[in-house]
């Protein structure tokens, strides 16, 4: 849609033209709903050596948006139900990065093992975890991480608590 200048005083009001273009997501009103649109709009004044059709104008363009702001809704409260069993469960757990360092830990495992949160998160799981009898532990997170979609590597381990005792 292009608008001309005359006509963008509307648009104007819910948009500021400092730098030529804009873009905002609106809600609007719809007769099926509420309607969420990403829009976009650019002043054309020629400077750009574009042909416009009006000494200035308006190009305006929306795209609805509400099934995108539904998507990430859901992701949203799926995460968070996520998180809420992760950290309430009576379970230890951590959740590794790739190189096997303890991004988050949940509270279980900071019982089981005598270590608070932020020393565990500052640490190496062979710092907590024993490899004593088994395969060595790179050798298994290498598979782990190498196996590609739906690849487990169940193992068994045992703990080292802060006091350094063994938890089997």
């Amino acid at each position: 849609m292009i608008a001309t200048a005359s006509s963008a005083d509307a648009f104007h009001s819910c948009m500021t033209f400092t730098t030529g273009s804009a873009r905002t997501t609106l809600w609007l009103p719809s007769v099926h709903g509420p309607l969420w649109v990403d829009a976009a709009a650019k002043l054309l004044d020629g400077s750009d050596g574009s042909d416009v059709v009006a000494p200035r104008a308006v190009l305006v363009t929306a795209r609805d948006v509400t099934h995108d702001l539904a998507a990430e809704s859901q992701i949203s409260a799926s995460e968070h139900q996520w998180r809420m069993a992760f950290e309430h469960s009576p379970i230890g757990g951590v959740l590794l990065d790739a190189e096997g360092g303890l991004l988050v830990v949940n509270g279980a495992m900071c019982r089981m093992t005598g270590w608070r949160e932020h020393e565990l998160t500052r640490m190496d799981v062979t710092q907590v975890v024993v490899c004593e009898g088994g395969r060595p532990w790179r050798e298994w997170w290498g598979d782990l991480t190498h196996g590609g979609p739906g690849f487990t590597a169940d193992v068994d381990r045992t703990v080292r608590t802060a006091d350094g005792q063994v938890l089997h």
